[in-house]
C-alpha cells in the first residue's frame, strides 16, 4: 500500500463522515432544541418555509429518544397558519428557480394552490434553462481547450463548427430565458393569518 499524505487522509476521513451523514440522514432536532422547543413556533416556521407537516414525525422520533413528546396539535395548528404565508405565487416562482421540484403539492387544498403550482412550474423552466446554459458554457470551455491543443486542421475545423453551434444554442437559450423571466408573478402582500 502506498503512503498517503496526512492532508489527503484527513480529507478522505471528512468525506467519509459527510457521506455517512448524508446516507444516514440528519437529526431533525438536537437534544437541546427538543428540550426548549415551542412547538407552535416550530410548526409555524416549518409551514412558512414550505416544510411538509409530516416533519412532526421526525421530531417525535428524535425527541422521543430523550423522552420528549412534541405537541402535535400546537405544531399542526401553527403549521396551518405558516403554510398560508408560504403558498404564494412569488414563493413558487422563487423555489422553482432554485430547482426545488419537491415543493410541488405542498400547498394542496389551499386558496392559492393553483397559482403556486403554476409559478413553481414556470420557475422550474427557468431553472432548467439555466442548467442547459451552464452545460453549454462547460462544453464551450472544453471545446476551446481542445482547439488550443489540436494541430490537425480538419479536426480544428470540426471543433470550430461545434463552437459555432454551441454559440447558436446559447443565443437561443438567452432569448428563451429573457422570455421566461417575464413570467415572474407580481409581488403580492401575504394573506392575513387567521
Amino acid at each position: 500500500m502506498t503512503h498517503m499524505p496526512n492532508s489527503i487522509r484527513r480529507f478522505l476521513g471528512l468525506a467519509l463522515c459527510l457521506m455517512l451523514l448524508v446516507l444516514g440522514g440528519c437529526a431533525s432536532m438536537s437534544e437541546s432544541e427538543c428540550k426548549t422547543a415551542n412547538w407552535g413556533q416550530v410548526g409555524f416556521n416549518d409551514g412558512a418555509n414550505g416544510v411538509r407537516p409530516n416533519r412532526i414525525a421526525e421530531y417525535a422520533e428524535d425527541c422521543g429518544k430523550i423522552g420528549i413528546k412534541p405537541d402535535a396539535n400546537a405544531y399542526r395548528a401553527a403549521w396551518d397558519q405558516g403554510i398560508q404565508r408560504y403558498c404564494t405565487p412569488q414563493r413558487g416562482w422563487a423555489d422553482g428557480q432554485q430547482g426545488l421540484r419537491d415543493k410541488s403539492g405542498v400547498c394542496r387544498g389551499l386558496p392559492l394552490e393553483i397559482q403556486f403550482e403554476q409559478a413553481l412550474a414556470m420557475g422550474l423552466q427557468v431553472w432548467d434553462t439555466r442548467q442547459r446554459m451552464s452545460s453549454i458554457e462547460s462544453q464551450s470551455r472544453s471545446a476551446e481547450r481542445d482547439l488550443a491543443k489540436e494541430t490537425d486542421e480538419r479536426k480544428r475545423a470540426a471543433i470550430r463548427a461545434r463552437l459555432r453551434q454551441l454559440d447558436f444554442d446559447m443565443s437561443r437559450l438567452r432569448s428563451t430565458l429573457a422570455t421566461q423571466q417575464m413570467w415572474q408573478p407580481p409581488v403580492m402582500v401575504a394573506p392575513p393569518i387567521r
